[in-house]
């Protein structure tokens, strides 16, 4: 009798050594199973933000850039080289200064060292030439189509003295960039007085209405009326900028 509760403990040892095993593996199955699970889940998240991301990226792709400022209004403060665009020409830099008058002007010509020569021919005044960092004229396309798309005060400092006209435009080259507006004047300088109608004049394009070509014999391009002043001591001692401004 001894023997056989023996035997069947030893039954019931296996029988129970046999189900802790299986227990065990059925446990490690689980475990295995979450883990593949969360693992998963992870990844189908990250493919759902990757995608999101994805989407985000291509939407942003489709929003069009918020274009240059049209002037250097919108950079009152600045002494320094910045990029504009006005209807009818793509973005160009140009130089704005913050001299006077609560700055956002822009620079459309300055000379000072006398190291870029300003006796240049029409299709330079047309396209412009020099150094925005140090000598330089804007070039007359891009300040018809500035002077077109709004209306512009213009101040002219030279050596000594200062000129101001208050609402100043000019045509296009079909028209020789003649002055269509000038508004008021206010300060007065000898050199760069002009008046509507007048044309601009080139060393090789006399639009003026003297006998003989101003600017060829100023040394400058500009829109003369009549040559007058003391143009040897002009082209020799003098300095200059010029600057415009939107008045809206």
């Amino acid at each position: 009798m001894i023997n056989g509760m023996k035997d069947t403990i030893t039954t019931l040892e296996v029988k129970l050594n046999k189900q802790q095993l299986e227990k065990d593996t059925l446990l490690s199955e689980k475990n295995k199973c979450t883990s593949d699970l969360k693992e998963l889940m992870r990844i189908e998240q990250e493919s759902k933000t990757s995608t999101q991301h994805d989407g985000l990226a291509e939407y942003i792709k489709t929003v069009p850039a918020l274009p240059p400022p049209t002037s250097c209004r919108d950079y009152p403060n600045s002494y320094g080289i910045e990029t504009i665009r006005v209807p009818g020409m793509d973005s160009f830099e140009v130089r704005c200064s913050a001299r006077i008058d609560g700055g956002g002007w822009t620079v459309i010509m300055n000379r000072y060292r006398y190291s870029v020569i300003f006796n240049k021919t029409w299709n330079e005044y047309k396209n412009g030439f020099g150094d925005l960092d140090e000598e330089f004229w804007i070039g007359l396309d891009k300040l018809h189509l500035m002077t077109k798309y709004q209306s512009h005060e213009m101040i002219v400092f030279p050596t000594y003295g200062s000129m101001r006209y208050s609402n100043f435009t000019i045509a296009n080259e079909a028209e020789s960039y003649k002055v269509l507006t000038t508004g008021s004047l206010f300060g007065r300088h000898w050199v760069f007085e002009t008046k509507t109608d007048v044309k601009f004049t080139t060393t090789d394009r006399d639009n003026d209405n003297d006998t003989v070509n101003c600017a060829h014999k100023i040394k400058i391009g500009w829109w003369y009326d009549k040559c007058s002043g003391p143009f040897d001591q002009l082209y020799k001692d003098f300095g200059y900028t010029v600057m415009i401004r939107p008045t809206n």
